[in-house]
This record gives structure tokens, C-alpha cells and sequence, in this order.
């Protein structure tokens, strides 16, 4: 964490806040088999149905749809270098 707070000015409590809801959020990871088992996927009867389901989905498993958000965002940032410096720029813009 050092070398983050030469970049960025963060104070302990940040940080221990962002600590403690990281390791709250990985606490509730459902499994992954349950999270990717097709056998539990159909097609809503109606739109009503589609956003109920959606709203149970996200409560059940938002943590899990966060860090693969997350993964995807990290890859997206080290595939493509000058999304990365663009991303860089724009947040050294706010510091």
C-alpha cells in the first residue's frame, strides 16, 4: 500500500475501509457451480417475471457478478495499454 499513497494521497481509514468491505464481499461468493449452473437457466414467462428473477439473482449473487465485473475491467485495462494510460490520465486529472 505504500506505493499507492505515493501516487495517490489515502489516509488508514480509507484504506482499512476498503479493506474490511473487500474481505465482507468475498465472505459472500456464493459457490461457483451454483453461480454458473445452466441447468437452473430458462426463459421468463413475462417481462414482470424477468425482473423479479433479477432482482433474486443480483441479492443472491452480487458479489460474485462484482468480481467477475472486476476481472473483466482488469483484463480489459492490460489487454489494451492505451485504454490503460487513457484510464490513468483521466484519474490523475481528479489528484
Amino acid at each position: 500500500m505504500q506505493s499507492i499513497r505515493r501516487y495517490i494521497p489515502l489516509q488508514d481509514s480509507t484504506i482499512n475501509n476498503f479493506q474490511e468491505q473487500a474481505s465482507q464481499r468475498l465472505q459472500t461468493l456464493k459457490p461457483w457451480g451454483d453461480f454458473l449452473d445452466r441447468t437452473r437457466f430458462s426463459v421468463p414467462k413475462s417481462s414482470s417475471e424477468f425482473m423479479l428473477r433479477a432482482k433474486l439473482n443480483w441479492n443472491h449473487f452480487n458479489a460474485n457478478y462484482l468480481l467477475v465485473g472486476l476481472i473483466a475491467i482488469a483484463y480489459s485495462l492490460i489487454s489494451n495499454l492505451l485504454l490503460l494510460f487513457d484510464v490513468v490520465f483521466v484519474l490523475g486529472e481528479f489528484f
